[in-house]
């Protein structure tokens, strides 16, 4: 049967050429630090079962009774069909199969607070041969070109001449850090907006916002240099660690008035129960992935008779 004009039509031979999608998702790479990890998450997630870590495998058996197949798992589904999933032979656990590619995307995500600044910068030209290939990683395809005007370091790409700018500590004033001070525990104490904007004498609204993005970066590089240290082994935790986990939704309001519709945050917050140190709190909320606001509706002119 012939296809849509301008559309690619394969035929019966070549689609029975083409490789059969793996049976369970293949396995994804991610680099930390220099060093290249393998991460497959699609395994038994019972703690006392054998299986237990034991990946499933991603090459298809033979059809029928074999003893080709995989010896631990069988692909089913979820109770409702819709999400293939794994059922564990030696405990009968269900666990949905999720991509590998995804993890390793967020797990990107949630360790770049880890990275020194040489090793987050790149360039970022979709057509140059340095894209994505860290400073820190290639030190041969950048080169040092002076400093920008709030004292940063600039590079520059030898294979592009695109220039960029390595990432500095946001710095304040001692009037504007100690007026960040208090606003950070004002936020602590759960203090509203116009509150806190009196209470710790800002200027304006405006100033309070500019304040906030200062106390999360800064709480940010704070959370990651503890997490490199503790990745480095600079800081090392107890041999016995009481660890409780807590999952907490968080109920935004609406930001525009023509999308009114409330956002929910999952975040997971693991503490040492002992010492009460938070070890990580890690929400799924990606700033890059950010929908765009609606555009108001056109305007209509009211007291004409037409």
């Amino acid at each position: 049967m012939a296809g849509a004009p301008g559309t690619a039509t394969q035929t019966a031979p070549e689609l029975l050429e083409q490789p059969p999608a793996p049976r369970a998702p293949l396995a994804a790479e991610v680099d930390l630090f220099g060093e290249s990890e393998a991460i497959q998450v699609n395994h038994c997630r019972m703690p006392g079962c054998g299986n237990f870590g034991v990946p499933a495998r991603t090459e298809h058996g033979k059809t029928g009774p074999s003893a080709d197949r995989d010896p631990n798992y069988v692909v089913t589904g979820t109770n409702k069909g819709t999400i293939p999933a794994l059922r564990c032979k030696s405990c009968g656990e269900k666990p949905a199969m999720k991509s590998n590619a995804g993890v390793a995307a967020e797990f990107r995500r949630i360790s770049a607070a880890m990275l020194r600044p040489d090793e987050a910068a790149a360039c970022t030209n979709p057509e140059c041969g340095n894209r994505g290939r860290s400073v820190a990683a290639h030190p041969g395809g950048y080169r040092k070109q002076g400093r920008s005007a709030s004292g940063g370091q600039r590079m520059l790409c030898r294979a592009c001449g695109r220039r960029f700018v390595l990432s500095s500590p946001v710095r304040l004033g001692a009037s504007a850090r100690a007026a960040a001070a208090d606003a950070f525990s004002r936020i602590a104490n759960k203090s509203p907006v116009r509150c806190l904007v009196r209470g710790a004498r800002l200027p304006s609204a405006q100033r309070y916002y500019q304040t906030l993005d200062f106390i999360f970066r800064r709480c940010r590089e704070f959370s990651g240099r503890v997490d490199r240290a503790l990745a480095d082994g600079r800081l090392r935790l107890p041999e016995s660690v009481n660890v409780a986990v807590d999952c907490q939704t968080y109920t935004l309001n609406w930001i525009c008035r023509l999308d009114r519709r409330n956002t929910e945050i999952q975040s997971i917050c693991t503490v040492d129960a002992d010492s009460q140190f938070v070890l990580g709190l890690h929400s799924n909320h990606d700033p890059a992935a950010a929908a765009p606001r609606p555009s108001p509706p056109p305007r209509t002119r009211q007291g004409s008779g037409r």
